[in-house]
């Protein structure tokens, strides 16, 4: 066989919401996560209209119905162990979750995606593996290449459709979105 898979988490501008990973089958069920920063009925008021419209959009491009539920974790280490663990399919969480996850398991490679090369070599600074200017390459393909395969983790700090469908794209099958919500809307265009 070939090496050894290492964990690979994508930051800081990946969204995983589009429909791109799911070959087609019949309904796709996702878990969402987050964290309570505010009364856990509160957190399902922000969030559910943003998953519907998420549902009715990739029911829409899969053809397959899309159902995603909502899990509340109690405290920001409980939703981060979510995420970890694979208990929840995308959450949402800041680029710093990413930084306690490298902390937890050194071997992890961390891949920025930008358009700005003083942002890559921020990120060059600040401890990314590898960068990639998506103005030079097409992000997805060079992901998968250094991946062998996607990546496990995307994460998104700008929320932009098509950045987010980049995200889906990247990840490998079964790897897991984090979400920031952007100030246009999440995924949305």
């Amino acid at each position: 066989m070939g090496k050894a898979a290492t964990p690979c988490l994508l930051a800081p501008l990946f969204l995983a919401l589009a429909a791109g990973i799911f070959p087609a089958w019949a309904d796709v069920d996702l878990k969402f996560g987050v964290y309570v920063s505010d009364k856990p009925t509160e957190m399902v008021r922000k969030f559910r209209p943003v998953l519907d419209a998420l549902e009715a959009s990739m029911s829409g491009e899969l053809g397959e119905p899309v159902h995603i539920k909502m899990h509340v974790a109690g405290d920001y280490e409980a939703g981060i162990e979510d995420l970890v663990t694979g208990a929840v399919d995308f959450a949402r969480f800041g680029p710093a979750s990413y930084v306690l996850a490298k902390e937890r398991n050194p071997e992890l490679r961390i891949l920025a995606v930008d358009v700005v090369e003083s942002k890559l070599a921020l990120a060059r600074e600040l401890g990314a593996t590898d960068v990639i200017d998506s103005t030079a390459t097409d992000p997805v393909a060079r992901i998968h290449e250094l991946t062998d395969g996607g990546a496990h983790y995307t994460f998104d700090a700008i929320g932009l459709a098509d950045v987010s469908r980049q995200a889906f794209d990247a990840l490998r099958p079964g790897g897991t979105a984090t979400i920031r919500r952007g100030s246009n809307g999440v995924g949305m265009r």
